[in-house]
């Protein structure tokens, strides 16, 4: 565990990693309920943004810049703005949904 960074060692210690994952899987199996329940599939689309958020950030921005420090390469500003716009998607494809009657 030494060869890891500082901030992931802290990550790790007080368990904040473990609480994320529990959230986000429990996150994913209620969506999945809910979509088993109502027998209605669409909501499933936004588990596509669970999905495409991190991955600008891990083929662009590399590991050792931070999404929050500025930047003069172009692409980590393009992975900045990747991220942003799928995070506006996945609050804006239930939006959509729901407005256009397909969900309840």
């Amino acid at each position: 565990m030494s060869d890891l960074p500082g901030y992931m060692r802290i990550c790790l210690i007080t368990g904040k990693l473990l609480s994320l994952a529990i959230l986000v899987s429990g996150g994913i199996v209620l969506q999945i309920l809910a979509c088993v329940l109502y027998n209605n599939w669409w909501p499933m689309l936004s588990v596509l943004t669970y999905v495409l958020l991190p991955m600008p950030l891990l083929f662009f921005a590399g590991s050792n810049d931070s999404i929050f420090s500025e930047s003069d390469n172009s692409w980590v500003n393009f992975t900045k703005f990747l991220t942003g716009a799928s995070t506006v998607g996945g609050i804006a494809i239930p939006s959509i949904l729901k407005h256009a009657g397909v969900i309840g």
